[in-house]
């Protein structure tokens, strides 16, 4: 069997943005009294989908989220994508080097997606 296609994660592979996203997250939960660092979410819930982190939150402080808060964690991070977010060391130059087909793939939502790939 031959390789046809590269597939690539984006996050933490081609763009250096997860400590960023924890920075946001960490900032936006000790605003609401939850003090956190981005290093203890990076540790406690690297990978796990927003929803079941929220949920683990919740629990922990004993009451909901705002109902803005979501929305208001992610024009966090949106900003700091726009001023802090480059590209990882080298990954530039390992995709220019590829001749083979290449594509990205990415569980970030879309918006999200577009401020990391376009430079």
């Amino acid at each position: 069997m031959s390789v046809q296609l590269v597939i690539f994660d984006c996050d933490g592979v081609l763009i250096d943005s997860e400590l960023i996203a924890c920075s946001a997250d960490a900032e936006a939960l000790t605003a609401i009294r939850y003090p956190i660092t981005a290093a203890e979410i990076v540790r406690r819930f690297a990978g796990i989908p927003s929803d079941a982190v929220y949920q683990t939150i919740e629990a922990e402080m004993g009451r909901p989220l705002p109902q803005d808060f979501d929305e208001n964690a992610k024009q966090t991070v949106y900003e700091k994508y726009r001023t802090e977010l480059h590209p990882i060391d080298g990954a530039a130059e390992v995709l220019s080097s590829i001749t083979l087909p290449k594509c990205i793939a990415s569980s970030s939502a879309p918006a999200k997606l577009t401020l990391g790939l376009v430079e």
